[in-house]
């Protein structure tokens, strides 16, 4: 270290642990590696085609409160994790514009800066990031317990952010910091007491408190002071990690009560999405679905299912309506199994013409000598893909936005019945939303069944993210996960998280397990929402009053 470096350290040391970082900010060679090491930690911390390594996500929350500290002013600070988060999570969620160009039908030149624009509306929270904790590290109290505390407070900020980004403009709480980690169930199981975005929360907060923590212990020169606020902060690292790794361990090694055992077999399609809604291919892909089923149940030694499920839109006409309905309702008659598939379904209203009849994404369940049918309806919609938000509906651009579905909300949400078992239905994109699964185990679902359609995706990123999500939901809930896809990913995921049995990418195949029935629920299901205010009020205490400061400032 230079003298001009090692004197800026010792002098600010004394004052601030915190004031060191903007008197002797990192050269711009330094900021660049950092940056990015940044973007490369989310690209390989979340789940990508060349190697998935869950615990580089963390370099990201770590770097982004590196830049909010080095920063000189809140504009700057804002500006510098703004830019950091807007092209990490580009580079995270580039499978964006495979879909809008394959299906959309733009040029690349056109599909690529969508998920530009995405990833820029990430970058956005990233920027509210870095701008708080650059204000909240003016404010810290200077004493020993300033890292520690701007720790548990950017921790807390980190859960605030994440959870208004899954609401926020219809909710996007993709890319959550704990889903990087989902297939390491080892690391996933704090989500059963704190829920994902609380569970990313305290991730942060360990990697805030670890790099914080080390970077003032091994400052050149060694000072006392350093030396002294590096400790609680470490401990706290210590604490934290030992606490999860104890209900880690208690959790993955304790029974949970279960019911009855169901039986499920899904049927993997891999149905051509350009093909899938020409009418002409509809029966074929009918008899593509019954004829993988009953391949399945002549295989010698191969156990009757109790159920089958088929994907979300396996059945692309409306079942109500259409002749090929009663073809379906034969085939199980015939196999005697119950079935449970997506397919389009409408509500006749008395006086309004057909074509203004409400159009819903449903689930169906057939049940052999039963009827009627039940059914579950998609309740939170794809933007841009099944609704056009309001405030773009105008003639203006009904041709840019001509290919988007016309679905609308649905109103029949409670679990699907069979025998004793309450399923607990979500539809694709459902999967993402806690709050969604937390209201299918309220309304008494004792298993999850997610119905899903990737096929517009590709070989990208977006089938295994999507899957981590679906791993998220089932420790929160502590449920087992049925997820049934058209082109992969397949699988059963156990109560813990773990992954039973999976099967592969753009294939047709069939996959079967079985699936016990839980009726006991998680520490997060019953307290989660109290968690969150008390995260929220910390935020709010610690991170409101230097934000209110500094806005005042500038409007003076």
């Amino acid at each position: 270290m230079s003298r001009q470096n090692a004197s800026c350290m010792t002098a600010t040391d004394a004052a601030s642990p915190f004031l060191a970082f903007q008197d002797c900010p990192p050269c711009l060679k330094t900021r660049i590696i950092l940056f990015f090491l940044a973007i490369a930690g989310m690209w390989f911390g979340f789940a990508n085609p060349i190697a998935h390594i869950p615990l580089l996500a963390l370099l990201y929350p770590a770097i982004l409160t590196f830049f909010a500290l080095c920063a000189k002013s809140a504009r700057s600070a804002f500006i510098a994790t703004f830019l950091t988060g807007a092209l990490g999570s580009s580079a995270t969620l580039y499978w964006i514009a495979v879909p809008v160009h394959d299906y959309g039908g733009l040029p690349w030149i056109a599909a690529v800066p969508c998920a530009l624009l995405l990833g820029a509306y990430l970058g956005l929270y990233a920027g509210v990031f870095g701008w708080a904790m650059r204000a909240g590290s003016q404010k810290v109290p200077h004493r020993r317990y300033g890292p520690l505390l701007l720790a548990i407070a950017g921790g807390c900020l980190w859960t605030a952010l994440e959870h208004a980004r899954g609401f926020l403009f219809s909710g996007f709480p993709w890319l959550t910091l704990s889903s990087a980690f989902a297939s390491w169930p080892f690391a996933i199981q704090g989500a059963s007491i704190f829920g994902s975005y609380a569970l990313s929360g305290i991730f942060t907060g360990l990697s805030i408190a670890a790099s914080l923590g080390g970077m003032l212990l091994f400052s050149r020169p060694r000072s006392v002071d350093a030396r002294t606020a590096a400790l609680p902060v470490l401990t706290l690292c210590g604490i934290v990690l030992l606490g999860l790794a104890a209900w880690t361990a208690y959790r993955l090694n304790h029974e949970t009560p279960k019911d009855r055992i169901l039986t499920v077999l899904m049927v993997q399609g891999n149905i051509d999405q350009n093909q899938k809604w020409i009418e002409s291919y509809q029966s074929a892909t009918l008899k593509h679905y019954i004829g993988l089923t009953a391949m399945h149940l002549e295989k010698a030694g191969a156990p009757k299912p109790q159920l089958v499920v088929w994907p979300e839109t396996a059945m692309p006409f409306f079942f109500q309506s259409h002749p090929l309905g009663r073809d379906l309702l034969r085939a199980v008659q015939s196999l005697d199994i119950p079935l449970l598939f997506g397919a389009p379904g409408f509500t006749s209203v008395t006086g309004v013409a057909r074509s203004k009849w409400p159009i819903f994404n449903r689930a169906y369940l057939l049940v052999p000598g039963q009827s009627p049918w039940q059914t579950y309806e998609k309740e939170h919609l794809v933007p841009f893909g099944e609704y056009l938000p309001s405030f773009l509906d105008f003639p203006a651009l009904q041709v840019l936005f001509q290919g988007v579905g016309a679905f609308s909300k649905g109103t029949r949400t409670a679990p699907l019945q069979l025998d004793n078992l309450a399923l607990g239905v979500l539809i694709c994109y459902e999967t993402i939303f806690p709050e969604l699964a937390q209201a299918r185990v309220d309304a008494g679902a004792s298993v999850l069944v997610n119905i899903s359609n990737d096929a517009w995706f590709g070989l990208t990123s977006a089938p295994l993210q999507h899957l981590h999500q679906t791993v998220m939901r089932a420790v929160e809930q502590g449920r087992f996960f049925v997820r049934c896809t058209n082109t992969g990913i397949t699988a059963i995921i156990d109560n813990k998280g773990r992954i039973v049995h999976s099967g592969g990418l753009y294939i047709a195949e069939t996959l079967s397990g079985a699936i016990p029935a839980i009726h006991e629920k998680t520490i997060f299901h019953m307290h989660g929402t109290k968690l969150l205010v008390v995260m929220y009020g910390i935020c709010f205490a610690f991170f409101a009053p230097p934000c209110f400061s500094s806005v005042r400032r500038r409007s003076l």
